[in-house]
């Protein structure tokens, strides 16, 4: 997962106008049947706006970073609309006003998607309708939009993704077990992506390592040539647009070399 600043893009005006109209209906509807049957009338709304959802992170599912071109990539909303599934199994509500909200949409992997489904586990003070403050909500799903959120992850050598803290009672492991699990972050066909870009990663470093030290003693010019070539090679793979890119990261950060770790910031 890495962070997608949203700031200074927006959908096109007019669709906007549109999904705005929409969420204006919504509020004036008085019942659930009223505001469930506006949503299921419009699921084509936000399916209109997958590409530019899709270009905001070079492709890549928003969770995940796969670029799964073979299956059906889906427009999640990050906070569901009609049932919120807390850890707990019950309904605590939907984000109904939501629905057409740019905002909550996340380009999801199928997998990611279907096993998050309703779930949105929230600690502390839910939000239950429009005017109610949302961002003091205390919820587990860690969020791409949140730059703060996206460094609460790491990964290892098998692939696997992990909440960077390692004692089970924190706050910031429970929100990344919470992720890894809903999401289904650890499927196996991610986990053998992630542990081929940490093999490959691993390779370049210990390379690049040993020329280093070579070029201690006996300083050569087609080595340092070679040192600049691979780790230009390394720095592609931490680069936003590269898949698994937060995996490359974390392979970079636990080496434990400092011009490695300034590769991957």
């Amino acid at each position: 997962m890495r962070y997608i600043a949203i700031e200074d893009n927006k959908p096109e005006a007019a669709w906007l106008t549109k999904a705005n109209g929409l969420t204006g209906k919504l509020l004036a509807a008085t019942t659930d049947a009223e505001r469930f049957l506006l949503i299921e009338g419009n699921e084509n709304v936000w399916k209109e706006i997958k590409q530019f959802l899709r270009d905001l992170n070079y492709g890549k599912c928003w969770y995940s970073e796969s670029k799964d071109d073979n299956s059906y990539m889906h427009v999640d909303h990050f906070r569901p609309k009609k049932r919120a599934m807390g850890i707990d199994k019950k309904d605590y509500g939907g984000y109904w006003w939501l629905a057409f909200e740019w905002t909550n949409f996340r380009y999801c992997g199928s997998i990611s998607n279907v096993n998050k489904s309703d779930k949105f586990a929230v600690e502390k003070n839910k939000a239950n309708c429009n005017t109610d403050p949302i961002n003091d909500e205390l919820h587990l799903f860690l969020d791409p939009l949140k730059l703060k959120d996206v460094q609460k992850l790491t990964f290892d050598e098998e692939g696997k993704a992990k909440s960077l803290s390692n004692n089970k009672a924190d706050w910031d492991y429970r929100r990344a077990d919470y992720t890894v699990k809903s999401l289904k972050l650890n499927d196996g066909g991610l986990l053998d992506a992630r542990k081929k870009i940490w093999h490959d990663c691993a390779t370049l470093i210990n390379k690049i390592a040993e020329l280093l030290k070579e070029n201690q003693t006996i300083i050569s010019i087609s080595r340092e040539q070679e040192i600049e070539d691979k780790m230009k090679e390394l720095e592609k793979y931490v680069q936003k647009d590269a898949e698994y890119s937060a995996t490359a990261q974390s392979c970079c950060i636990t080496s434990g070399f400092i011009w490695a770790m300034r590769i991957a910031a």
